[in-house]
């Protein structure tokens, strides 16, 4: 029996991928005996990241009409049951957007430990997957001590 244990790592372009990308360096000591594979819709691969899937993006945050046109929560799925065929993943690890909801939920649902980090531009307002997140996750850490008084059961872990 395999014990790596196997870390999925999702966030999203942009802020939440340099968040990630932040995270990743300061806690992979700790994670030494562990594979870290990602899933974005960051079509570049990490290089910290053993295996990368590439999926749509949830929603479309500029028009939310498109919501009828959009197939990304379709490809978001079908990449969920690859991962899931490749992997037995152990602990996702988010830093949001709306993509890591799904995949948080979809491994919670398979047993996984789930890690959220509220975004760090939040200081007086929950993030739509933050409110989410904060739900189903076993570790809820936040960026900024403001969010302590939406998040009561957040712990606080400073800035990335």
């Amino acid at each position: 029996m395999n014990s790596t244990k196997k870390i999925l790592l999702t966030y999203g372009v942009g802020g939440h991928s340099a968040q990630m990308n932040r995270l990743v360096p300061k806690i992979k000591p700790l994670l030494a005996d562990s594979k870290l594979i990602s899933i974005s819709d960051n079509t570049i691969n990490p290089t910290w990241s053993s295996c990368h899937y590439v999926t749509g993006e949830v929603r479309n945050k500029n028009n939310h009409m498109e919501i009828f046109s959009n197939f990304g929560p379709l490809t978001v799925l079908k990449s969920l049951f690859k991962v899931n065929h490749e992997h037995k993943v152990d602990v996702v690890i988010s830093t949001g957007p709306g993509l890591c909801f799904l995949v948080s939920l979809f491994f919670k649902l398979r047993g996984a430990k789930i890690v959220h980090i509220e975004t760090w531009s939040r200081f007086t307002t929950k993030s739509f997957t933050g409110s989410l997140m904060y739900y189903i996750s076993d570790r809820f850490y936040i960026q900024n001590k403001e969010l302590i008084k939406i998040y009561p059961k957040a712990i606080y872990a400073g800035l990335l």
